[in-house]
């Protein structure tokens, strides 16, 4: 808050945020209201209602969508599979929102893919290590594929399955960092749900720019796209966090 009274004490013509939190983006989004000041928002969408104020646009990342694209991904590629789900930790809402599109999917794909372990990896390698090895060793259930919530755990995952002579067992993963391109690339991690993190700032620059110059913003509240990725699509589809032409070009879609 302290840092937006400073912008709009200098008279900026637009801000764009990335809030902690739903309540105080909305009032950062307040102040610049009544300062006449534009403002974007994004990784979060702020409510609806008029309570949070007047924005040009947002962007922001749904968890939800991520997890559904990663059960939905499994069912499509190898229907009938066990699903082994290394989640990360619960507790600050993200695990919470994959979970729920994973849910859905799970339901919707029903017949294709089965959900046969839950186990909390909590965002890091060597949980993720462990969380897995335990599962192998107690014989609780067979699987034959693993979503793992982010990259980090999906190191965990593919070292815990290599020990153990599984490393045919295929991974999806999230995220689109430079180390998931990389095991896609090296085969450790089938498949990526990318959801490229600098198409937020991109989007967010394009909604402060056109409402500066005058430009019709046709949708003002968009969710980060997810682009699944294996090696069949990876020099073509995979956008890095860093390759601002290819971001541009694929809003330019948007």
């Amino acid at each position: 808050v302290s840092q937006a009274e400073e912008l709009i004490a200098k008279g900026v013509d637009g801000i764009s945020i990335f809030p902690c939190t739903p309540e105080v983006g909305a009032t950062i989004v307040r102040m610049c209201n009544e300062a006449g000041i534009p403002i974007a928002i994004e990784n979060i969408f702020l409510p609806d209602d008029a309570s949070a104020g007047e924005m040009v646009g947002q962007v922001a990342c749904q968890y939800g969508d991520i997890g559904y694209a990663a059960v939905k991904y499994a069912a499509e590629t190898w229907p009938g599979c066990k699903l082994l789900y290394v989640h990360g930790g619960p507790g600050v809402g993200v695990y919470e929102d994959y979970k729920i599109g994973v849910d859905q999917a799970l339901e919707d794909f029903k017949d294709d893919v089965e959900l046969v372990g839950l186990v909390n990896g909590n965002w890091e390698t060597e949980a993720s290590y462990n969380v897995t090895m335990d599962f192998i060793t107690s014989g609780k259930s067979d699987f034959d594929a693993v979503f793992a919530n982010n990259d980090l755990q999906a190191v965990g995952v593919y070292n815990a399955l290599k020990e153990n002579g599984m490393e045919d067992i295929p991974i999806i993963s999230t995220g689109g960092s430079e180390q998931g391109y990389q095991m896609v690339k090296d085969g450790q991690e089938y498949a990526n749900m990318t959801a490229p993190v600098n198409l937020q700032g991109e989007i967010v620059f394009r909604y402060l720019w056109q409402h500066l110059n005058g430009v019709e913003i046709a949708e003002t509240k968009i969710p980060l796209p997810v682009i699944p990725v294996d090696q069949s699509n990876l020099d073509t589809d995979w956008i890095h966090w860093n390759d601002f032409e290819k971001a541009e070009e694929y809003i330019g879609g948007i």
